[in-house]
């Protein structure tokens, strides 16, 4: 279910923060299709995600996403996963097959209609 919001207009970009969010899709096909950019009317990058949530831009080069059915495992191979992974021990990720994580991004802002869900955002070492 797509919520379309007023496009945020402040920066959310900040070093040494990663935001992550979780959900559930039928393929990885339909995750990845959600999450990546294609070019607008305008010439402008946008996508479902970043229309459902407000965000104006992320660089891509700071993404990491997942698709699995063991979410719990793969998390472990994400870059940096060591400084971060511990801020998600209270979320059921077995509930899950989806995971996206924007590096060096700092989201402060709650969708509840979304086919992701925001986790929140914490502080991560770049090794």
């Amino acid at each position: 279910m797509a919520v379309f919001c007023k496009k945020i207009d402040f920066k959310m970009e900040e070093e040494n923060m990663v935001s992550v969010w979780i959900g559930n899709f039928d393929s990885e096909e339909q995750f990845f299709k959600y999450i990546y950019f294609y070019y607008n009317e305008n010439g402008n990058p946008s996508s479902s995600f970043t229309d459902d949530f407000g965000i104006n831009y992320y660089n891509e080069d700071f993404q990491e996403a997942v698709f699995s059915n063991d979410l719990s495992k793969e998390i472990e191979g994400l870059s940096y996963a060591e400084s971060f992974v511990t801020h998600l021990e209270n979320t059921n990720l077995s509930k899950y097959n989806s995971l996206l994580c924007l590096y060096d991004f700092d989201y402060k802002h709650s969708i509840s209609k979304s086919a992701l869900v925001f986790v929140g955002s914490y502080p991560y070492l770049k090794n």
